[in-house]
């Protein structure tokens, strides 16, 4: 009888540490899972910041390069009057 409640300790304490390495497991994969969303939003943001930079460089360069085409017509026009008037 002896032998059979030290069986049964046995049994119950591997079943209690069980459960304790699958309650820890489980946490550990929840604390993963959340910090991988953590880092995806995180990617996910200074993705959209490099964008929305690089759109304001290109508005920027678009402005520029109108700039200098408004400078080359007006020389053009310059140009015209000139041949126009000799």
């Amino acid at each position: 009888m002896l032998k059979n409640a030290k069986l049964i300790l046995t049994a119950l304490a591997i079943l209690i540490a069980a459960v304790i390495v699958w309650v820890v497991v489980g946490f550990v994969v929840w604390a993963v899972k959340i910090l991988f969303v953590l880092a995806l939003v995180l990617f996910i943001a200074s993705m959209v910041r490099k964008l929305s930079k690089k759109s304001k460089q290109h508005e920027i360069e678009e402005k520029d390069s109108e700039r200098e085409l408004n400078e080359a017509i007006r020389q053009l026009e310059e140009i015209k009057r000139r041949q126009l008037i000799k």
